[in-house]
């Protein structure tokens, strides 16, 4: 029995809502050559757009060896690609991962890594997707609204 108030999220368009999310990092890409621990700690936050002096680093893509993987799941997100076809996997595999993913694995499955390589963006960030999607959900709900068939 729930003894709670339930909240019904009803997503609208769930693929541009989670892209809404996203952003586009600014200026060139530069090639990583210090610890990963050092671009985590400069990492800007989630919602933040404009650079601080503390946290400046907008985005990087790494690819990493990951050598141990200390929290199995049921549904793993560690990628490992069999005969050509991506597995969903609780075991070390090599990946190109953003930061995003990167936290991902870090806190749901506890990897153990190696970086390889990465290339990271220091500029802000870009809410184009934000703005675009928006006025394209506008123009649907309008059309909705007026029964219009070519929503």
């Amino acid at each position: 029995m729930v003894n709670k108030e339930i909240v019904d999220f009803d997503a609208c368009s769930l693929y541009p809502s989670a892209v809404a999310r996203l952003f586009l990092p600014t200026g060139a890409p530069r090639v990583m050559n210090k610890p990963l621990q050092w671009y985590m700690e400069h990492l800007m936050g989630e919602q933040q757009y404009e650079t601080t002096q503390e946290r400046y680093i907008s985005y990087f893509i790494v690819t990493i060896e990951i050598t141990k993987v200390n929290k199995k799941r049921k549904m793993p997100i560690i990628i490992k690609k069999i005969n050509g076809i991506n597995q969903y996997v609780n075991e070390p595999s090599v990946m190109t991962v953003d930061s995003i993913y990167l936290e991902d694995l870090l806190k749901y499955q506890e990897i153990e890594f190696n970086v390889k390589e990465g290339i990271y963006w220091d500029g802000g960030k870009a809410s184009l997707f934000k703005e675009k999607i928006k006025e394209i959900y506008d123009i649907r709900k309008q059309k909705k609204a007026n029964h219009d068939p070519s929503e």
